[in-house]
């Protein structure tokens, strides 16, 4: 087995596999996120390969279905199988068999998949469409999620910017990054350890290309809306600032119990976390209103209270 670690999320990936890597292997994105070894809190990833790939799980364990991809129970865990519309009956192109906190992972990878990763360049270490489908579960067992956002460290500040595809998650990444590190425009992560959540950057980026591995504690949450004005607007509401983080939190495959995690988990956010409405146009007027939040000298704020 060949052996390589990352570090997203405050966990340690370990990505075990039968064929080597290459300095080439996964693409260059990845790099500032690749660590020397294991961590506090660890994730095993074991990718396997073989000519082909059968599917063995029977349909009465069945609990998701949605082309290409159905899941099972097993166990204490999981088991996914990925199909395609030609394949033969029987057979897969990949089987991933977990426990029940994605903690553990073992990827089943068949001929044509090995000749992928040979190639290099992968942009998902876990060999999947994207690492969201057991990140997003191993998550909410550590009482993290990933959202729809762009997100920044300032002065020690974590800053969220959350937002779907057109909210203006690039274009606020463009506004701040003279005055910020951006850790990413298009997913991050938010993870409470103790009594603090944390930002942490992932390697999902869009059409910003600047990405960090940073992180630092969350302190204030924005919901983008575009508009011809610059301003900011106090959400007071917890129930508002629920729903709005419900509809911009990045899902995996299965639902089932992960959902009663994810809303204990959002609603913590929702009570515990600053959350604005934020109108913005393309100025970059809007950061002055942002970088000045914290000025204890600023009442233009006020309506906070």
């Amino acid at each position: 087995m060949d052996t390589k670690y990352f570090d997203i999320g405050g966990f340690t990936i370990k990505i075990n596999s039968e064929l080597p890597f290459r300095t080439d292997t996964f693409h260059e994105k990845l790099k500032p996120f690749e660590a020397a070894g294991t961590g506090q809190d660890n994730i095993v990833i074991t990718h396997h390969f073989a000519e082909k790939i059968r599917a063995s799980e029977p349909a009465e364990n069945r609990i998701y279905y949605r082309k290409p991809w159905a899941v099972f129970r097993k166990g204490n865990g999981f088991v996914y199988e990925w199909f395609q519309d030609d394949s033969v009956q029987g057979i897969c192109r990949r089987k991933v068999v977990t426990n029940t906190e994605h903690t553990i992972i073992d990827t089943y990878n068949d001929a044509g998949l090995a000749e992928t990763f040979a190639k290099g360049g992968l942009t998902e270490i876990s060999l999947l469409p994207t690492d969201q489908i057991f990140l997003s579960r191993a998550l909410a067992y550590r009482q993290g999620c990933i959202m729809h956002s762009m997100g920044l460290v300032h002065k020690g500040r974590g800053y969220v910017f959350v937002g779907h595809s057109g909210a203006g998650k690039s274009t606020a990444a463009k506004i701040m990054h003279n005055d910020a590190t951006i850790l990413c425009d298009d997913r991050n992560i938010i993870r409470k350890i103790s009594k603090t959540h944390i930002l942490y950057g992932t390697w999902r980026h869009s059409d910003f290309n600047l990405i960090s591995p940073l992180s630092a504690p969350v302190s204030d949450i924005f919901f983008l809306n575009k508009s011809n004005v610059n301003r900011l607007h106090y959400i007071k509401n917890h129930k508002t600032r629920f729903q709005k983080l419900l509809s911009c939190l990045v899902k995996p495959l299965v639902s089932g119990g992960w959902w009663d995690l994810s809303f204990d988990i959002l609603s913590n956010i929702a009570g515990s976390i600053d959350c604005w409405d934020m109108e913005f146009d393309k100025t970059g007027k809007i950061k002055d209103h942002i970088m000045n939040l914290h000025n204890k000298d600023k009442s233009w704020h006020g309506n906070r209270k």
